[in-house]
């Protein structure tokens, strides 16, 4: 409450909340520390720093080419995080999102790392027929879903018309290391 400058009843509900998330725990002496999530997170961040700077040439070269914002994508789990980023240079573009994850049947980076995934890990990833609500868009079921990604794969990239936000459409493409390896998507 003291380095936030806020009631110790706000510290508390704000360490609850991040306490639901997993981003923190408390330890036995009910003291709060760093929690698994966090944790991934920041682990996840440091394996990626070497990928990273390679991708950065690829993303600014896209940028110079086309003036649109460029982002690099990986899959985590049933979401996709945003790695990296280089912002377009129209006035009227889309903000940098390193850090954040969305579901990854919502982005076109996360369609097309879903689409190159074998059915049963998708299975795995989508048990439910019923897919969760996000943003009222397209897929409601893991049939649709799975229809759509067949359609991706055939044609080799795939689309985002405003699934993440109203006005935002974006392309994704698989990008591989040099010997072969999904390293993440290109959106």
């Amino acid at each position: 409450s003291e380095a936030l400058g806020v009631a110790r009843s706000t510290a508390h509900r704000l360490l609850a909340m991040l306490h639901s998330y997993r981003l923190v725990e408390q330890g036995a002496n009910r003291a709060y520390r760093v929690g698994p999530v966090l944790a991934e997170i920041g682990l996840s961040a440091l394996r990626q720093v070497d990928l990273r700077h390679q991708i950065r040439p690829f993303l600014e070269q896209l940028v110079a080419e086309l003036g649109e914002t460029a982002h690099f994508l990986i899959r985590d789990g049933a979401n996709c995080r945003f790695l990296e980023c280089l912002e377009g240079t129209h006035a009227l573009r889309t903000t940098a999102r390193v850090g954040i994850a969305y579901p990854a049947q919502a982005t076109s980076g996360g369609k097309i790392l879903l689409a190159q995934l074998e059915p049963d890990e998708l299975l795995a990833l989508f048990p439910s027929e019923r897919l969760p609500e996000y943003n009222k868009k397209p897929f409601r079921t893991r049939t649709q879903l799975f229809a759509h990604l067949d359609k991706v794969r055939e044609q080799g990239y795939a689309l985002n018309w405003g699934e993440t936000e109203m006005g935002i459409f974006a392309i994704g493409v698989v990008q591989r290391t040099s010997s072969g390896r999904i390293a993440g998507a290109l959106a």
